[in-house]
Formats: C-alpha cells, sequence, structure tokens
C-alpha cells in the first residue's frame, strides 16, 4: 500500500492538533461552529485526536510500519492491543 500523501498527512495532524487546541482552550466556538469537545466532552476528543494522529502517522510510515516512528505511536490505538 502506498504512503499517505504529504499533503493529506499535514492536513490530518493540523486537524488533530485543533482537537486538542480547543479542549485546551476551552474554546466555545470554532469557526463559528461548536466544538467537537462541547458535543462529545474532552476525553473523548482528546483520543479522536490521539487516534488521527496515529492513524495518519501509521499510514504515512513505510509499508504502514507504526514501528517505524517509535514508542509514542504504540498504544494509542485501541485496537492493538491485546
Amino acid at each position: 500500500m502506498p504512503a499517505l500523501p504529504l499533503q493529506e498527512f499535514i492536513e490530518s495532524i493540523h486537524t488533530a492538533s485543533l482537537l486538542h487546541d480547543d479542549v485546551v482552550d476551552s474554546a466555545d466556538i470554532r469557526r463559528g461552529k461548536t466544538p467537537a469537545h462541547s458535543i462529545w466532552g474532552n476525553q473523548v476528543v482528546i483520543l479522536m485526536g490521539d487516534f488521527l494522529y496515529s492513524k495518519r502517522f501509521e499510514a504515512r510510515s513505510p509499508a504502514g510500519k507504526p514501528a517505524y516512528y517509535g514508542s509514542p505511536l504504540r498504544g494509542n490505538n485501541p485496537n492493538d492491543r491485546g
């Protein structure tokens, strides 16, 4: 499987960072809309951001091998746990 195109990777990482940023800032609005953490709560949104980070790094790694990026990605995906 080919690696995720760089522009898609960057946009996904940006989206994940916005999810986390809204929680940290306790933002009431994001681009004129209700932010995700106001709908689903802080814990769910942080996990969504973490999941997006981990899946995008996995998709960007050679041959989809998350170990290429080292231990920070291990365990972020609940489906990876035994």
